[in-house]
Order: C-alpha cells, then structure tokens, then sequence
C-alpha cells in the first residue's frame, strides 16, 4: 500500500461527502417549489433527492 492509495481513499471520501451537500442543497433550494413536471402525461411536483453510497469489495493479497 502506497501513500497514493491513502490520498485516493480521501479523495473519494471527499467526492461522496461533496455530492451529498450537493444534493441537500437542491432539496432546500426547491423546498417551496410548487412548479410540476410533466412525465408521461402527468404533471408531478418536485420529489427530494436522496444519496445512497455503497462500499467497492477490495481483496487483500
């Protein structure tokens, strides 16, 4: 394991954390939104966004 490896783990860590308050800065912003969209047919309001992370298995050698 190199120095690299650890600056990688921080930069992902970092990147997840980002797109996080990127998402929960869109949800307040269009918290009073009232405008819908329409999808097939159908005018739907503003859902929130959710941000799901999930772990990439590393095998040790």
């Amino acid at each position: 394991m190199s120095l690299f490896n650890g600056l990688n783990i921080s930069a992902s860590g970092l990147t997840a954390n980002r797109l996080r308050m990127d998402v929960v800065s869109s949800n307040i912003a269009n918290a009073n939104t009232n405008r819908a969209e329409l999808v097939n047919g159908e005018w739907v309001p503003y859902r929130r966004k959710t941000v799901e992370l999930s772990t990439t298995p590393r095998h040790f050698r």
